[in-house]
């Protein structure tokens, strides 16, 4: 067996476990610290304390309670005022206003008229250069190119023997280039006549914009105007409802006793004096753990998981045993050298 491994094993894990137990009785003293700090306040902070955190709390109850009694005061008066109705109104107005004037300028029906007009100056210019005729007859051009092309095809295939390979394939050459150049040429025609198409859709489409852009810039302008006797409304009634909330905030305010009162002078203060409290106790904290000895600090740890005295003594001999059995192998080395000298 081993035993300069086990020994050596042994002091590792019981340096582990010490570890361990220094950072669970740091622990532990943070908090006992913490009380003990609490325990050791003047009687004159605690009462001041607790002054400041009732009044705290009374501050904090008041406010709730105001602010409940501020909303349902404020849903009664907009109730009574017709408050969301009347904002509903002036919107509804609005929108009415402006319909109104869409009608009395034919909006919707120059709208389509310019639409309409768009796509009928379309429809005539095509018609004025035959447009369908002509794309027509390009198309029947290509299709009758492309369908002489492939019977040409099949007549050079049945002279296709050897005797005729060479007029064969001259005449297949002949039959491509004639396709080639009678598709080439329609297929041209017909992106020129689409071109002048698409160019006079573009001008037209350009005018058709300008004259709904003439009647959306009289709507917004109406719009506009009507907007700002609209917001001269809703300004009114939005100061008819601070008027209620001021009348309301009066009230409650009188309604307030002198506890109450006192509670809200002292907020501050009272916010202060538990701040202050804190960084006291904080200090004072760690004051003690920074006094309390380590053997203090491991001590009050096991007795707070109530390990017997016995148990620690057992355990902490085990690693001097291990020490004692590596420096007695340290001295009888040393004898043997001296020895062997």
């Amino acid at each position: 067996m081993n035993w300069k491994l086990i020994c050596g094993v042994v002091l590792v894990g019981s340096h582990v476990a010490v570890s361990a137990l220094e950072i669970a009785a740091n622990r532990r003293l943070r908090k006992v610290a913490q009380q003990r700090a609490v325990e050791m306040r003047p009687e004159s902070e605690t009462e001041a304390l607790k002054l400041a955190k009732d009044e705290l709390k009374a501050y904090d109850k008041l406010k709730r309670e105001e602010e409940r009694v501020m909303n349902v005061r404020v849903d009664t008066w907009k109730r009574e005022a017709r408050y969301d109705d009347r904002k509903r109104d002036i919107y509804r107005n609005l929108e009415d206003g402006v319909n109104r004037f869409k009608e009395s300028i034919d909006y919707d029906a120059q709208k389509q008229a310019a639409t309409d007009l768009c796509e009928n100056e379309l429809k005539a210019f095509k018609e004025s250069i035959d447009y369908d005729t002509k794309i027509g007859d390009l198309e029947r051009t290509i299709s009758e190119a492309r369908s002489k092309y492939d019977a040409d095809i099949r007549l050079c295939e049945s002279y296709s023997g050897s005797s005729n390979s060479d007029v064969a394939a001259t005449l297949k050459l002949d039959a491509e280039k004639a396709k080639n150049k009678a598709v080439n040429e329609a297929e041209a025609e017909i992106k020129k006549i689409k071109a002048e198409v698409e160019a006079k859709q573009k001008v037209l489409e350009k005018t058709k914009q300008n004259e709904i852009q003439k009647l959306e810039s009289q709507v917004l302008n109406e719009r506009t105007r009507l907007k700002k006797g609209s917001d001269a409304e809703l300004d009114a009634l939005e100061k008819e409802l601070k008027a209620a909330k001021d009348d309301i905030s009066r009230d409650i305010a009188a309604s307030r006793t002198d506890a109450d009162r006192e509670a809200i002078r002292r907020h501050s203060t009272n916010k202060e004096t538990v701040k202050d409290q804190e960084f006291t106790d904080a200090k004072r904290a760690a004051d003690i753990r920074e006094e309390t000895p380590r053997h203090e600090k491991l001590a009050d740890w096991l007795k707070s998981k109530e390990v017997p005295k016995w148990l620690v003594v057992g355990l902490a001999a085990v690693p001097l045993i291990a020490i004692g059995y590596l420096c007695g192998q340290y001295v009888i080395l040393v004898a043997n050298v001296v020895k062997a000298m």
